[in-house]
């Protein structure tokens, strides 16, 4: 499935997942996706360039984790408030995805979200990837891309 009818916060974590890891339809059966060469420029720690968000990647092999917050949380005191609680713990986001590259595409199938109906969904992006920046453009369900240019640098 390609990002289609979705939250734009939604939106947003697809693109960012789909930065590492992607041209033939995916396949759901149980097994690793075979991963192409292609994959091996992933592999690594990488800070996201998404403007008002800090947050990180780790891809290694088939699969990657990421955790990415918003940079203006509030900090909580001793005696947080609920509005404080609720920002929180709502906003992060986390997953944990199978990854597969296919020349420029990459597949992500959620194994873990914050959101369990994210689970076992697919998300497709075009990746330009360089040897310590990445820059991904998720697709559409036609196929082409959502005009929404997302980036990350290498940290390791």
């Amino acid at each position: 499935m390609m990002i289609g009818k979705t939250s734009s916060s939604k939106i947003i974590l697809a693109i960012v997942l789909a930065a590492f890891v992607g041209t033939t339809a995916y396949s759901s059966d149980s097994t690793d996706p075979k991963a192409s060469a292609d994959c091996g420029a992933y592999a690594g720690v990488w800070r996201y360039d998404v403007k008002g968000t800090e947050g990180m990647m780790i891809v290694s092999g088939n699969y990657a984790i990421g955790l990415m917050t918003p940079k203006d949380r509030p900090p909580m005191g001793d005696s947080p408030s609920e509005v404080e609680l609720d920002q929180a713990f709502t906003t992060p986001s986390a997953w944990a995805v199978k990854i597969r590259c296919e020349g420029d595409r990459i597949y992500n199938e959620y194994l873990y979200s914050l959101n369990p109906a994210d689970i076992g969904q697919v998300v497709v992006s075009e990746n330009e990837v360089g040897e310590n920046q990445v820059h991904w453009w998720p697709l559409a369900e036609d196929g082409s891309r959502i005009d929404m240019r997302l980036s990350a640098t290498r940290v390791q």
